[in-house]
């Protein structure tokens, strides 16, 4: 009886966090966003009764977010609800938009948590690797230790730059000069997991200088690669580490977003700063939500891509004279490669249909490593601080098969498929983290 009430406490918690972080966003987008970026299509629009039908929106969101964290999928799930539920149902309520992007984006997250729960994939045995940890770890260095040479050896060190506001004048030449084959896989699977993989293990060896050491390996990655995504990457590996390894309560969650949401307001009326701002409200939390409307509203009308830019493009020809990113860069007048999840991809692809792929799809690989949390040794805190990144990608960032192979979402749940052995073995040591 205590047990079932801590737990319903805590969903209490959790659904009050959910609704003043959503009622922050609301004051964000309407006194900050709106005002400095109706330019570029964020505007402000109010009605009551579409105010109302989006808190309605929010109360389903609310009520298939997870409180607690007892599996991985419960953390990625809470993640989809505040970078990508929640700040659509604001933009659609605080905005003249349609209904139609909020449906799918919620539905998604509902569709996600159903397969997740009831999908019964929890109990997949997987082959265990003898030594798998050793193994892991070492192929961890090696593509770590060779990013580095690498952005040494092709002279992409001479672009580093640790200034956000001039990093797309240096992205795109590093790439042409260090990301070119094979290596816009590898280098991707690096700064992505691997580094990741490698703080990440440090911390649960407690070996902290290497930790640090490894953080600041990550920092000089993105100064090279001028990818901001890249710096955030330790922080939300540190935050699990932090959060999660003791406490199984989710609230946390919303409360840091919305200190989030607090200080960037205070940055811009106190300090009347607009960069960090721009970066932490405008470009986190409300861009992959306009997106999902660009897409949405573009391909309801357009003809669907049914992957003809990827594992169907030998068998159907592409529609449109531009990559899909450019194309919806061009369709909202940015003319920037405006690439978003696999919900938007998803719906681009085939529409509801794709969207129901994909969301299945993805929920699939919550389940595995849900898996591989309720089997094996590794912590919970541990599977989402490498995960967070890659699962990160495919929820706000990219599509689905992308995600998969080139930002190294596959690689990251084979190698700790690799690294985790069964909860009842001695626990081995690691390379350099003993």
């Amino acid at each position: 009886m205590q047990r079932l009430s801590l737990s319903l406490k805590n969903a209490i918690y959790m659904a009050a966090a959910l609704v003043a972080y959503r009622v922050l966003l609301d004051i964000a987008y309407q006194s900050f966003v709106s005002q400095v970026f109706s330019y570029i299509g964020y505007y402000y629009s109010f009605d009551l009764v579409k105010y109302i039908s989006s808190l309605v929106v929010l109360a389903v969101v609310v009520t298939s977010t997870p409180a607690s964290a007892d599996r991985p999928s419960s953390i990625f799930l809470a993640m989809y609800a505040l970078s990508v539920s929640i700040p659509i149902s604001s933009l659609y309520g605080l905005s003249d938009r349609g209904f139609l992007p909020v449906a799918v984006t919620v539905g998604a997250q509902v569709i996600l948590r159903i397969v997740v729960l009831f999908g019964g994939m929890s109990n997949i045995s997987y082959p265990v690797v003898i030594s798998g940890e050793k193994l892991a770890i070492r192929i961890a260095m090696i593509f770590v230790g060779f990013l580095v040479l690498w952005y040494f050896a092709s002279g992409s060190v001479r672009y580093i730059n640790f200034d956000f506001s001039k990093v797309y004048n240096f992205r795109e030449k590093v790439g042409e000069v260090s990301s070119f084959g094979l290596m816009g896989y590898t280098n991707n699977w690096t700064f992505n997991f691997f580094t990741i993989f490698l703080i990440s293990f440090s911390l649960y060896r407690r070996r902290y200088i290497v930790a640090f050491f490894m953080i600041c390996v990550q920092i000089f990655f993105f100064g090279v690669s001028s990818h901001k995504s890249v710096l955030l990457y330790p922080f939300l590996a540190l935050a699990c580490w932090a959060f999660v390894r003791e406490n199984r309560s989710l609230v946390f969650l919303p409360v840091l977003l919305s200190a989030v949401v607090v200080i960037s307001l205070a940055i811009y009326f106190v300090l009347d700063g607009i960069l960090l701002p721009s970066l932490l409200l405008r470009r986190a939390m409300f861009t992959p939500s306009s997106l999902a409307y660009q897409y949405i509203d573009f391909f309801a009308s357009n003809p669907y891509l049914y992957w003809s830019n990827s594992v169907l493009s030998r068998f159907l020809e592409y529609p449109y004279d531009l990559p899909v990113g450019r194309l919806i860069g061009f369709y909202s007048g940015s003319g920037a490669s405006a690439n978003n999840g696999f919900v938007s991809s998803g719906f681009a692809h085939a529409g509801l249909a794709g969207v129901f792929i994909y969301t299945v799809m993805f929920a699939t690989i919550l389940a595995i490593c849900d898996s591989i949390s309720l089997q094996r040794r590794l912590p919970l805190w541990l599977i989402c601080a490498c995960l967070l990144p890659t699962v990160r990608i495919a929820i706000s960032n990219s599509d689905l098969f992308t995600t998969l192979l080139t930002h190294g979402l596959m690689v990251s749940v084979l190698f700790l498929l690799v690294a985790a052995g069964p909860k009842n073995s001695h626990r081995p040591q690691g390379i350099g983290l003993e």
